[in-house]
């Protein structure tokens, strides 16, 4: 049986291309120090990190035999937002990829421009799903509390802890980890729908386009389960520049971005992530998703992005029926 190679999630890899983008000039003031980018482990949570050194560096050697760079061949792997804060702070990174809830809690110590987004499906956005099964008697969300809950474990489902926690505040209940029975982090969008369609689970959280694509391999699904709640449009994650940082390779950057889904291996890259292309946007496009993180702050108090690691955990979903 062949093996299965699992692609890289879209942001890594399109940003690992980005550490190769800096056209330097053909003159003599070659002498620009190196285009140095940083990661937050948690935009890449699902990709082992050796392997995202390992696909830099091949990102180097292509694009080094078409144009002259300077970059540095070993993306800065950022593991908390104290690490994020001081390569921002001390200029050790030049470029960031971050959840919009890092950038969410360090966006009044440190400054970010041109943001870049990705575009799928004609939106920039994603929106929470939280799924139950039809026959369950689930009605509203109240009437989950102490039952089992599943988790797509994404990237882009950085924010839906903070959605479902003010969420549930906002109906008089207690946050996830008081509310819930359990609560189950799973890889997969089919792994963790189907937990919930077997009756393993007896709810789940997952994103809108993975829920629709799921429904179209296998209409029964749809039909077995409903939508118990929706979460407003957010952006998932951010790609930025530090504002210091006024190097006019940035403006290059920018622009070889934009024509990323016009060139063969520009759309290679995208289609491997299932996006149409990478667009810059004003910042203007995070007001809702930092609007919603601040009420999540007001209400709950603040969290540890990601959240989960201070819940009641389970390790995988139950194998049979739950209590």
């Amino acid at each position: 049986e062949g093996r299965m190679i699992r692609p890289l999630p879209f942001h890594f890899l399109a940003l690992a291309g980005l550490c190769w983008l800096h056209v330097r000039p053909r003159t003599s003031g070659d002498d620009l120090p190196a285009f140095r980018v940083g990661f937050s482990a948690a935009s890449f949570a699902e990709v082992n990190q050796n392997d995202a050194s390992a696909a830099v560096k091949v990102w180097a050697r292509i694009l080094a035999s078409e144009r002259r760079i300077a970059a540095d061949p070993q993306p800065k792997i950022l593991r908390s937002i104290d690490t994020i804060l001081g390569a921002l702070t001390n200029r050790l990174v030049d470029a960031i990829n971050l959840t919009t809830q890092e950038y969410f809690i360090l966006h009044d110590r440190v400054a970010l421009e041109n943001f870049v987004v990705p575009v799928k499906g004609g939106s920039i956005t994603e929106e929470y799903l939280l799924l139950v099964h039809q026959d369950a008697g689930f009605n509203q969300v109240t009437d989950l509390h102490k039952h089992t809950l599943g988790l797509l474990k994404s990237p882009r489902m950085s924010l839906a802890h903070a959605w479902l926690d003010t969420l549930l505040t906002t109906q008089g209940q207690p946050q996830i980890e008081d509310f819930f029975e359990t609560f189950t982090d799973i890889a997969g969008i089919t792994k963790v729908v189907l937990s919930v369609y077997f009756r393993r689970l007896d709810a789940c959280v997952v994103t809108r386009s993975g829920f629709d694509t799921m429904m179209e391999l296998n209409p029964q699904t749809g039909r077995s389960l409903k939508i118990l709640a929706t979460s407003p449009p957010i952006v998932p994650s951010v790609f930025g520049f530090r504002a210091a940082f006024d190097s006019p390779i940035r403006t290059q950057i920018l622009a070889d971005i934009a024509r990323w889904h016009h060139s063969p291996p520009g759309r290679q890259i995208l289609n491997l992530f299932q996006c149409d292309r990478l667009e810059e946007r004003p910042g203007s496009v995070l007001d809702s998703t930092m609007a919603l993180m601040e009420n999540h702050l007001r209400l709950c108090g603040p969290h540890t992005p990601g959240g989960a690691s201070s819940l009641k955990h389970a390790a995988d979903p139950p194998k049979a029926g739950h209590p």
